[in-house]
């Protein structure tokens, strides 16, 4: 028996569906850019290494190079690089420093790695320090900018799943653009 292979219909956004994705999208990115900029910097606890590995990139414009001992000591530098190669421009334009300077982690941590104020910064940092954390504020708003765009693909997905029923792909959308951790983490430089 032959089967035929029949090409997928395209999907046609309407109106309304193009309306819907354009007002949960700027509000998923208004909210996305308040978090970037309220939550304290460094609150993220895998945050330093990631900024470190956009920073590496976006001081010496190459990709980590294994013999370099600054490449060496990041965390984040078994991750592929796509990531930090889109958030390293929004860094290059700041005083990076010489090296990544060691955070000073909060005393009071009920646990290593966990609780509230990862980190201990100063309500005003200064000098170098001010030049990291615009740095990381610009890139946190890139990475928001990266998250909300994902906002399209899970609609389009999500109307292939249920291509009679678009109220469900909307809820589906909607649930994925303001799931509180989805935001957070997709509004920090992780």
């Amino acid at each position: 028996m032959r089967s035929e292979l029949r090409p997928t219909a395209r999907l046609r956004l309407r109106p309304a569906e193009l309306a819907f994705l354009v007002i949960c999208g700027l509000a998923r990115l208004a909210l996305g850019l308040a978090y970037s900029q309220i939550v304290p910097p460094w609150e993220s606890y895998d945050e330093p290494g990631h900024f470190q590995y956009a920073r590496y990139l976006a001081k010496y414009r190459r990709l980590l190079q294994p013999d370099d001992p600054e490449a060496e000591v990041i965390w984040s530098k078994f991750q592929p690089p796509l990531y930090y190669a889109l958030i390293a421009p929004a860094l290059a334009g700041f005083d990076l420093g010489p090296t990544f300077p060691p955070l000073t982690l909060n005393p009071y941590l009920v646990n290593g790695n966990a609780g509230v104020n990862y980190a201990a910064t100063p309500a005003q940092p200064q000098g170098l320090e001010a030049q990291l954390v615009l740095a990381l504020r610009a890139g946190r708003a890139l990475s928001g900018l990266i998250s909300t765009s994902s906002l399209l693909f899970v609609y389009l997905t999500a109307r292939r799943l249920w291509p009679a029923a678009p109220q469900r792909a909307r809820a589906a959308t909607a649930l994925y653009a303001f799931w509180p951790q989805g935001v957070f983490i997709g509004s920090m430089l992780t």
